[in-house]
């Protein structure tokens, strides 16, 4: 949501951020009190989820009706889409392959660890603009170490 929010500013449009955060705050605190308490930690990350969704249907859908007219569906499928599809390929893997059970605490993270990089790096991949910056980068800094060694 950085971007349609940072377009959104450089519009001089700072009310609807403003907006949509009051909102955001009058919602969540009530239903943080009542979720945690009946279902935990896990509740309140659902509410997270549930947050950022709205985020991302309601103020963009606004903000996208008045700037950037044409690039809504283009937004959604190459930006959202695509990298949303491809991480959540990655978490569904890794989620069949995982041994809660036998793993200790320290197992466990690194399990986590390594699968939201491969999340990132699956979302990062899929993004051909995203994917040319870091390959010149990666690329770059190779060629510079491969003269030092």
């Amino acid at each position: 949501m950085w971007i349609p929010y940072h377009c959104q500013l450089v519009h001089g449009w700072t009310s609807l951020g403003l907006k949509t955060n009051i909102v955001a705050v009058i919602v969540i605190v009530p239903a943080i009190l009542w979720v945690v308490p009946r279902y935990g930690i896990e509740g309140a990350a659902w509410l997270w989820v549930v947050l950022n969704t709205g985020y991302l249907f309601i103020p963009a859908q606004i903000m996208f009706r008045f700037i950037l007219t044409k690039e809504k569906w283009l937004w959604y499928r190459v930006d959202i889409l695509f990298p949303t599809t491809a991480a959540f390929i990655i978490m569904c893997l890794m989620h069949e392959t995982q041994l809660e059970n036998s793993m200790d605490r320290v197992e466990w993270s690194l399990f986590l660890a390594i699968s939201l990089f491969l999340a990132f790096v699956s979302s990062v991949f899929v993004c051909k603009q995203i994917r040319s910056i870091v390959l010149s980068v990666f690329l770059q800094k190779t060629s510079y170490f491969r003269g030092k060694i």
